[in-house]
């Protein structure tokens, strides 16, 4: 009995812990997506989004919106003068 168990914990040892290096083969490497998540890890730690309590993160939260406002309506002004100088009519 012994000798069975001990065979089954040197069996899963082997199988799990060894692989023949053909085993990876079709399996794509995503070095890359990796890569990707620590530069957003890093990226979100350096504009202080990562601590949701801070002063910081409220700052950049409320500069992202007022930036995204800003830029609303420059476009659609921009898209009115445009209209404007087309003479299309832009409401009657």
């Amino acid at each position: 009995m012994y000798l069975l168990i001990e065979f089954g914990l040197i069996f899963r040892f082997l199988y799990f812990n060894y692989r023949p290096p053909w085993s990876n083969k079709g399996h794509i490497p995503h070095y890359g997506r990796e890569k990707m998540q620590y530069v957003g890890r890093q990226l979100m730690a350096e504009l202080g989004l990562s601590q949701w309590r801070s002063r910081e993160f409220w700052a950049m939260l409320l500069l992202i919106a007022f930036t995204w406002w800003i830029r609303l309506y420059t476009h659609y002004g921009g898209q009115w003068i445009f209209l404007q100088a087309l003479q299309v009519p832009v409401s009657k």
